[in-house]
């Protein structure tokens, strides 16, 4: 889920370069076990987002945005990706970054394969433009600061970064993501805690110990069996011990009779910290609009509030960069504090050249663990700041009744 980070160069001439091994590389033996992460991994469990992460999956995470769905954005990565030559990755991942724990509360280390040293180079380039486009995010509505950091001096270049996520309600969220090329690989050490500082200490010791176990790699000395992953998660029905999402959701007689309920249920292409989703899509025919409703149910309270904001900005992004042609977009808050459960929206617009409009939605609640999104969407022009807080009252109030009889 890549982040940060600021570039140097180094001289190489005393290092063996990696691509004059004749030992073929384990990118499962190079990323770090629980037994390399020191003190601070102790406790940290490991996460079904581990394992071989391909062009296309890794590409989810363009702009440190991680999608819940291949869209245009995600595709282009993917294509630029195996234009540099990035034939795949592998990815160890403890712990969950947006809990709010206490000290250190996500580790992840992981390495890529590019064809060439040059495209090696070329793809971390690639991962620190795009990681920077994060403040992105900022325009609607999650509050994030990206800083470049003193990276480690390992590999041949490298850069890191610094982010911190500051979500009302929820505790703050920093991050640190050291990257760096060595001859065809792409290494990366990041590590998520309360502060910068704390992140940042960690980072730099995690990239040197990935520096050295490339170099005991490529001279055959790197032995043993990769860590055992766990099984894949896909939840298709509620989450265990938690509410039946269902109850949680949308109803026709919430609609008053404007609209009616087309399609529900629960998708199972879920990835922790989401242990269960729920989506719910209903029409409006007289207004020509659409709602969709997205419940996701966290690990933790803090995921829920953190990321549900994030998802929400998320959308809103992912809507100006496929519809607004080159155009900057705008986004207009709306007051939803009527609501309760931190609730947060308001109206995206794109005006495309000598093309109208075209608006959608967006309301944001979180309650306890679970995170509540709905955009409206299709002919939005119609629908008022006082439409859209009363949609988010109701569906507060859905989201309570469910989770009190819970």
């Amino acid at each position: 889920m890549g982040l940060v980070l600021a570039v140097a160069l180094v001289a190489v001439a005393f290092m063996p370069a990696a691509s004059a091994t004749s030992h073929r590389v384990r990118l499962a033996l190079v990323a770090l076990p629980n037994s390399a992460l020191g003190a601070a991994g102790r406790g940290l469990a490991l996460s079904g987002l581990s394992g071989v992460v391909s062009n296309t999956q890794v590409s989810l995470w363009g702009h440190g945005i991680s999608s819940v769905s291949e869209n245009a954005a995600a595709v282009k990565i993917t294509a630029t990706l195996k234009r540099l030559g990035r034939i795949t990755g592998y990815e160890l991942t403890y712990g969950d970054p947006y809990s709010g724990r206490r000290g250190v509360a996500g580790i992840s280390t992981g390495v890529e394969r590019y064809r060439t040293s040059v495209g090696a180079e070329r793809g971390l380039g690639f991962w620190q433009k795009d990681d920077s486009k994060m403040t992105l995010l900022k325009r609607f509505g999650l509050a994030v600061r990206v800083a470049a950091l003193k990276a480690a001096t390992v590999g041949t270049r490298r850069f890191a970064q610094g982010m911190t996520y500051t979500v009302p309600h929820a505790a703050q969220v920093s991050l640190v993501d050291e990257q760096f090329s060595d001859g065809p690989y792409v290494l990366h050490a990041e590590v998520a805690a309360r502060s910068i500082p704390t992140a940042a200490h960690l980072t730099a010791k995690l990239a040197r110990a990935l520096e050295r176990r490339l170099r005991r790699a490529e001279a055959g000395h790197l032995r043993g069996q990769p860590v055992a992953l766990p099984p894949r998660f896909e939840a298709d029905g509620p989450p265990a011990g938690g509410p039946d999402l269902a109850t949680l959701a949308l109803t026709n007689s919430d609609l008053a009779g404007r609209g009616r309920i087309i399609d529900h249920g629960y998708n199972g292409r879920t990835s922790p910290p989401v242990l269960s989703v729920y989506t719910l899509d209903a029409s409006f025919l007289a207004a020509h609009n659409a709602v969709s409703q997205t419940l996701d149910w966290f690990t933790t309270a803090n995921d829920a509030t953190v990321l549900g904001r994030f998802i929400g900005a998320e959308y809103a992004y992912n809507f100006v960069q496929e519809y607004a042609l080159g155009q900057p977009g705008k986004f207009a808050s709306v007051d939803l504090h009527a609501a309760g459960d931190h609730a947060f929206g308001g109206f995206v617009s794109v005006r495309p050249s000598g093309l109208p409009t075209f608006r959608v939605a967006v309301v944001v609640l979180s309650s306890g663990r679970t995170a509540d999104v709905l955009v409206v969407n299709g002919a939005p022009t119609k629908v008022r700041p006082g439409d859209l807080a009363n949609l988010a009252q109701t569906a507060a109030k859905r989201l309570n009744t469910g989770l009190n009889s819970h």
